[in-house]
């Protein structure tokens, strides 16, 4: 067993220096099945293939593996950059209210309010450029208020 989970790790690392993310993710994914008492070791394994993945896949492919994996994500900076990228991919293909509902995962799962306030505005943009200014305020108003700008907070009471 020990032989086989290392040649498994190994084969997944291997996968992850080849370029090929969303292929290491499985690897790593199914030893977590084979082998579950090495879940709580590779599950960061599997979170940085996830976000790997998620920069280099087509954004529809992307986005299936977010719908799929999106537990593996963890809260900070490079998942919100990560699921930031995969909204501008999903708007470049004229989905954007798949990218909104991204972005508003990842609100979510903002760490801060700084972070709440960036993505709250990326998603306020993306309502309004859909004619949706209540989706808009309603956006800006799911962010913390204190991470804002005072033109922003305005536009959250009109």
């Amino acid at each position: 067993d020990g032989l086989e989970s290392a040649a498994r790790l190994r084969l997944a690392e291997l996968r992850t220096q080849a370029g090929d993310h969303r292929g290491a993710l499985e690897m790593l994914q199914e030893t977590a099945q084979i082998f579950p008492e090495l879940a709580p070791r590779l599950r960061p394994l599997q979170a940085e293939a996830l976000l790997a993945a998620l920069g280099t896949e087509p954004p529809l492919g992307a986005v299936a593996l977010f719908d799929t994996h999106a537990g593996l994500l963890p809260r900070g900076e490079a998942t919100e950059r990560a699921l930031a990228a995969l909204a501008d991919g999903l708007v470049a293909l004229d989905l954007p209210q798949r990218a909104r509902a991204v972005l508003g995962q990842a609100l979510a799962r903002a760490e801060d309010a700084e972070a709440r306030g960036r993505l709250g505005l990326r998603q306020a943009v993306l309502a309004l450029g859909a004619s949706d200014p209540a989706g808009a305020r309603a956006a800006l108003a799911d962010t913390d208020s204190a991470a804002l700008p005072d033109v922003l907070l305005s536009l959250i009471h009109i």
